[in-house]
């Protein structure tokens, strides 16, 4: 099933270089070439098969357990569709353990932003999916159990539930009082004023 080579010598140079890589950490070789094609994998699943599909990010510091998908809401109760897509994907089956869905306002590459949209655009009883418990990728550090395969004597499996956050903003037509709009300052008010700055006395502020 696998190949297979038969070793007859091992040489190595006068002024030899050992390659290796380091793991673990936030920033280490494996993760920094993982993300990428997670990027890459789950941004081309996502936009054939989530309807209105914008972006997708997997923040390095989450290791590919966390996710936000980024959506253009045209249909009640999308935001909920996009959460199941990504969570029935490969990836974010095997490895995910939540996902925040959000709308074309929010930079998904800004965590603060991504926050402020599940403090102000989420319900908890409405817009949280549990999923319980399933088999996942072995080395998820936050899984509650992990078991050995009796076929291969290795460790196989984690098991571990998932979530889904729908941070969307809501419609009527989802039976909810619709969404506010953010709250900004006018714009040419705060040009004004940001171009006056020094003119108020608040140099240093």
């Amino acid at each position: 099933m696998c190949p297979v080579f038969t070793v007859t010598a091992i040489t190595h140079r006068k002024d030899w270089m050992y390659q290796m890589c380091t793991l673990g950490h936030e920033r280490s070789d494996g993760d920094l070439w993982k993300i990428p094609m997670l990027q890459a994998n789950n941004y081309n699943f996502l936009k054939t098969a989530v309807v209105g599909f914008r972006d997708y990010y997997a923040p390095i510091s989450s290791r590919g357990y966390k996710a936000v998908v980024q959506i253009e809401k045209r249909f009640p109760g999308w935001g909920k569709q996009a959460i199941l897509a990504y969570l029935g994907s490969g990836q974010g089956f095997a490895a995910a353990n939540y996902v925040v869905v959000v709308d074309t306002d929010i930079d998904i590459y800004d965590q603060e932003m991504v926050d402020w949209a599940i403090a102000t655009r989420m319900d908890p009883a409405k817009d949280v999916i549990i999923i319980p418990e399933v088999g996942v990728y072995p080395l998820n550090p936050a899984a509650s159990n992990r078991s050995e395969s009796d076929d291969t004597g290795f460790t196989e499996f984690a098991y571990i539930g998932k979530m889904g956050i729908d941070a969307t903003k809501k419609t009527a037509l989802e039976n909810r009082r619709p969404t506010g709009i953010p709250v900004k300052p006018d714009p040419d008010d705060l040009k004004r004023t940001l171009k006056n700055w020094s003119a108020y006395g608040l140099d240093g502020w």
